[in-house]
């Protein structure tokens, strides 16, 4: 069984920038969405709140 979510596509990750496998994956510490990308690895929060 495949995990996958649906994602804004508008999310790109900043290391590679692609948007097609990017996930949830929790949040900060500050409540902002953090996500991962599924081809590269890297955790990323595109748009953080401040304290």
């Amino acid at each position: 069984m495949s995990r996958t979510a649906k994602i804004d596509e508008n999310i790109y990750c900043p290391k590679c920038g692609k948007h097609e496998h990017q996930v949830k994956h929790g949040k900060n510490k500050s409540g902002s969405q953090k996500y991962r990308c599924n081809d590269c690895g890297m955790d990323y929060t595109p748009e953080p709140r401040p304290w």
